[in-house]
C-alpha cells in the first residue's frame, strides 16, 4: 500500500515542503502538493456559451437602452441647432410669404405661363392692394407685363390662373372690361393699373410661388 510522506531537501519528514513523496514497494515518486484553485466570475465566457453572473440577457438590454440613449441625444441636439426659414431663390424677390420673377424678355401670355411653370410657378396672382404697391415699389417695371388673369368666355367672366375668386381689383376704369381682348397687362403709363389686351402680344411677364423653407444648422445660442 503507498504511503504519502512529504520529505524536506535532507531527507526528513516537514509538512511545509515543496514536494510530496510517496513511496511503492522500493520506489520513491514525488509530485506538487495540491493546491485550492481560486476563481473569479468573468462578465462572460465563450465555454459552452455561457454567460457569467449577470447573463446574457441583462447585459443585451442594456446595451439597447444605452444606444437609445445615444440617438434621442443626438436628436435632441440637432433639433436645437436646427433653422428653418421661408426663402427665395436669389433671382426672385420676396414679399410676405411669395417670391416674383420678373423677366422683361417678349413672349405671347401663354408662353409666358409655361415659362413661369417650367419654374415651378405661374403668371402672378394679385389679391391685395399691399401686394400691388409692392409690384409698383420694388419691381420697377417699365413695360406693359403680363399679369395672370384672363377672361374665360365660357364662364363670362374675368378668373385668375390659380381659379380662385378674389375680391381685389385695380382696372384701369371704373368697372371691368368685357370684349374680345382677353388677357391683362398692368401698364406703367397709369401706375401698374390693370388693362385688358390681345393675348398674342410679346410683352414681358411676371412670375410667382410660394417661399421653399430652407433649413440649416446654426449655434442654439445665436438669435432666431
Amino acid at each position: 500500500m503507498a504511503k504519502s510522506v512529504v520529505w524536506d531537501q535532507q531527507g526528513y519528514e516537514n509538512a511545509a515542503q515543496e514536494y510530496e513523496y510517496i513511496g511503492f514497494s522500493g520506489v520513491r515518486l514525488r509530485r506538487l502538493p495540491e493546491k485550492g484553485e481560486e476563481r473569479e466570475p468573468a462578465l462572460f465566457t465563450s465555454e459552452d456559451g455561457k454567460w457569467g453572473p449577470f447573463g446574457r440577457k441583462p447585459f443585451m438590454i442594456f446595451s439597447v437602452l444605452l444606444l437609445c440613449s445615444l440617438i434621442i441625444t443626438t436628436a435632441t441636439l440637432i433639433m436645437a441647432c436646427l433653422r428653418c426659414f421661408p426663402k427665395c431663390a436669389d433671382d426672385w424677390e420676396k414679399f410676405q410669404e411669395k417670391c416674383y420673377y420678373y423677366s422683361t424678355e417678349k413672349m405671347q401670355q401663354n408662353t409666358a405661363r409655361s415659362f413661369c411653370q417650367a419654374l415651378g410657378a405661374d403668371l402672378i396672382v394679385i389679391d391685395s392692394e399691399n401686394e400691388q404697391d409692392f409690384l409698383k415699389d420694388e419691381l420697377q417695371i417699365s413695360e406693359n407685363t403680363w399679369i395672370g388673369l384672363t377672361y374665360i368666355e365660357a364662364e363670362r367672366k374675368w378668373m385668375w390662373q390659380d381659379f380662385k375668386n378674389h375680391s381685389y381689383t385695380n382696372w384701369d376704369g371704373r368697372t371691368e372690361p368685357i370684349s374680345s381682348r382677353c388677357c391683362v397687362i398692368l401698364d406703367p403709363k397709369y401706375e401698374l393699373k390693370w388693362k385688358n389686351t390681345e393675348c398674342l402680344r410679346r410683352l414681358g411677364f411676371i412670375c410667382e410661388k410660394s417661399r421653399h423653407i430652407a433649413c440649416a444648422l446654426q449655434s442654439p445660442f445665436l438669435p432666431h
